[in-house]
């Protein structure tokens, strides 16, 4: 997993973020990777059978995957831009990053605290999906 900064953008122009986007767009692209259809910020590639995830937010951007294809794929997006390795994320736009050797999980315990808070959530006995129907009111 690897962390990096642009260290030069073009901020103070007035469509920024959508320059911005299309520029990211236009490059990944180029480097072979597939935007997902439902997250705009989410690119991916397999290579063989493992999969490379590319989380964009703003400036910042979030590697995901086997750590010597992440270096791989890293070096290849730094020839393209001035980037800044910041290493192995402990977290991400506010996101904290759990990991095992399995798998990533992405988490927002703070947000879901103040969620709680707000809606009492925790008042409510939670149920397993699928639901059995005969649990649910029909009112």
């Amino acid at each position: 997993w690897a962390v990096l900064m642009l260290l030069a953008t073009i901020y103070r122009t007035i469509q920024v973020a959508l320059q911005w986007y299309r520029e990211m767009h236009l490059s990944l692209n180029a480097l072979q990777w597939n935007k997902n259809s439902i997250d705009p910020c989410l690119w991916y590639k397999w290579i063989g059978s493992k999969l490379i995830i590319f989380l964009l937010w703003v400036n910042d951007c979030l590697v995901i995957g086997p750590k010597g294809l992440v270096i791989k794929e890293t070096r290849c997006f730094q020839e393209m831009y001035d980037t800044t390795d910041k290493g192995e994320a402990k977290e991400y736009v506010r996101c904290q990053l759990e990991r095992t050797e399995k798998y990533l999980k992405l988490t927002q315990p703070v947000k879901m605290k103040r969620l709680e808070d707000e809606f009492g959530y925790n008042r409510y006995k939670s149920l397993s999906t699928p639901v059995n129907l005969d649990l649910i009111s029909r009112n």
